[in-house]
């Protein structure tokens, strides 16, 4: 929970998260704790969630540092 209410801090306080390292693994986590509090949520946010393709997109544009 405290892993969900802090990206959700740093989102909501506009702060940039695109360069998260784990990024991917926060959003699978998230899904995860959703599924415990709704399995119906959870496969409804699967069905219209558009994350891997937009950070797949992301790191394609983005330079290598």
């Amino acid at each position: 929970m405290e892993e969900a209410r802090h990206l959700r801090n740093r989102v909501f306080h506009h702060e940039p998260i695109a360069h998260t390292v784990d990024l991917p693994i926060r959003h699978r986590n998230l899904l995860e704790l959703l599924g415990w509090f709704s399995p119906e949520a959870r496969q409804h946010v699967e069905n219209i969630c558009r994350f891997r393709a937009v950070y797949g997109d992301h790191l394609s544009t983005t330079p290598a540092p």
